[in-house]
């Protein structure tokens, strides 16, 4: 997994959220003195988009593989009902039960991290074709 692809700890994103904070509350202080956008503020808006697709991106890349983990343990968790029936261990229908309801459960956080995985992929590319977009509005109003 690269940098680039890498999920952001929850410091980073407090830390970011409160700069982020702060930016926000500056600019409502600038439009509210009737300071007026510059090619600087769009700028910045600008990379704050491209921040964002970032920021989304990997928050579904840390969802799929928090899913993934689930999925793991749901399978282990099905594993040992399974030994328990083989070994003759308690209940066999609570067991059989239970390792179906694991495999249900491994099932369903398998699908959740593939589409994580997906959503974070489109929004990777998102933010790798933004400046594409720009360029071609830019071309447009000439």
């Amino acid at each position: 997994m690269s940098d680039e692809t890498r999920p952001v700890g929850p410091a980073e994103r407090g830390s970011a959220a409160a700069a982020r904070a702060r930016e926000l509350q500056q600019r409502r202080v600038d439009l509210g003195a009737g300071k007026p956008c510059t090619p600087e503020t769009a700028r910045s808006a600008q990379e704050r988009a491209e921040l964002a697709y970032d920021r989304a991106a990997r928050a579904h890349l840390a969802a799929s593989v928090g899913h993934h983990r689930a999925a793991m343990a749901h399978v282990r968790a099905a594993e040992v009902h399974e030994r328990a029936i083989a070994q003759g261990f308690g209940d066999i229908e609570e067991h059989r039960r239970a390792a179906a309801d694991h495999r249900r459960a491994a099932k369903e956080n398998d699908i959740a991290s593939v589409i994580s995985a997906r959503e974070a992929n489109a929004d990777f590319n998102a933010k790798k074709t933004q400046p594409q977009r720009k360029n071609v509005r830019d071309a447009r109003n000439r």
